[in-house]
C-alpha cells in the first residue's frame, strides 16, 4: 500500500508543475495542494485470494485567487477522472472524481476546492 501512495502522490505532483503538493496541513504558502488517502485494503474472497482494492484520495487546493484555484482543480480533474493504466508500479483499473466542493477561508481571502477521487486497483 505504501508504494501505491508514493505512485499516486507523484502522479498528483506531476499534474501540477510548480505547485507545492504536500500530505499534511498547508503552512500558508499559496498556491498549495494538500492530499490524504483513505482505505486501500484489498478484499479477501477466500484463502490466498484477493479482490479489488478501493482507495479514496482527497485533494484540497488552496489559492489566493479564484482563477488559480479553478485552474489547478481542472488539471487534477483532467488527470484523474476516468484514468486507467499504470502509475509507477501500481495498476489502476479506474479512477473517477466523485465529488468537488468550493469554499473560501479567512474572510474570503483564500479560495479552497476539495476534490474526492475514487481509485480502484
Amino acid at each position: 500500500m505504501s508504494q501505491f501512495k508514493k505512485d499516486i502522490s507523484k502522479k498528483l505532483a506531476d499534474a501540477l508543475p510548480g505547485v507545492r503538493v504536500v500530505p499534511s496541513v498547508n503552512d500558508g504558502q499559496y498556491p498549495a495542494v494538500v492530499f490524504s488517502f483513505r482505505n486501500g485494503q484489498r478484499e479477501a474472497f477466500y484463502k490466498d485470494s484477493y479482490g479489488l482494492a478501493e482507495a479514496e484520495l482527497t485533494v484540497s487546493i488552496f489559492a489566493d485567487n479564484y482563477s488559480k484555484q479553478t485552474e489547478l482543480a481542472e488539471y487534477i480533474k483532467a488527470d484523474f477522472h476516468a484514468f486507467n493504466g499504470m502509475v509507477g508500479q501500481t495498476r489502476v483499473l479506474r479512477s473517477e472524481v466523485t465529488n468537488s466542493f468550493e469554499t473560501t477561508l479567512d474572510g474570503g481571502k483564500i479560495y479552497q476546492e476539495i476534490i474526492t477521487i475514487r481509485i480502484l486497483m
